[in-house]
């Protein structure tokens, strides 16, 4: 069959394509939904120098140190208990001391109840260091507690009467 107007054909086709063009132009120009992709790192971690451990922040138990040396985490230990709900049970302060590492034998602690079973109007609590006292004075309410060194007694206690812990 002979095409009987191939110029009509070659000018149909030349508008069809001329809009599948115009129309691939408008679309590459309308915006999209979705955000362009942010570009990816493909850098590698290098390997660096170990992590040093933490250190603590605060003061520590210096084991060879005097009593001067440890007042510090005497006093933030006791403070600490002090601050708290325990704040008249000599059993917090005794495992807060052990915790920061002093030695149970070496902690003294007044009874927090009386011969009648009332609490007291103040707690004594006291570590035993190289022939000197780590002392706190607890009184009830919210003051905070009080502390300083003395030295030892003559028995190598810290604490005169009805005490727990060793060396009364």
């Amino acid at each position: 069959m002979p095409l009987r107007h191939p110029r009509a054909l070659r000018r149909a086709a030349s508008l069809i394509g001329a809009a599948v063009g115009v129309a691939l132009i408008l679309s590459a120009c309308t915006p999209t939904d979705e955000p362009a992709p942010v570009p990816t790192s493909t850098r590698t971690a290098t390997p660096t120098e170990p992590t040093p451990e933490p250190t603590p922040s605060g003061p520590v138990l210096v084991a060879d140190g005097t009593a001067v040396d440890n007042l510090p985490i005497f006093e933030v230990t006791v403070q600490a208990v002090a601050g708290s709900d325990a704040r008249m049970a000599a059993g917090a302060y005794t495992a807060a001391l052990v915790a920061a590492g002093f030695g149970a034998e070496t902690v003294q602690a007044t009874a927090d109840r009386t011969s009648v079973g009332d609490p007291v109007d103040s707690l004594q609590i006291a570590v035993g260091w190289a022939g000197e006292c780590l002392l706190a004075h607890i009184p009830a309410g919210d003051a905070g507690a009080v502390v300083t060194i003395v030295p030892a007694l003559a028995s190598g206690g810290c604490l005169v009467g009805d005490v727990a812990g060793a060396g009364g």
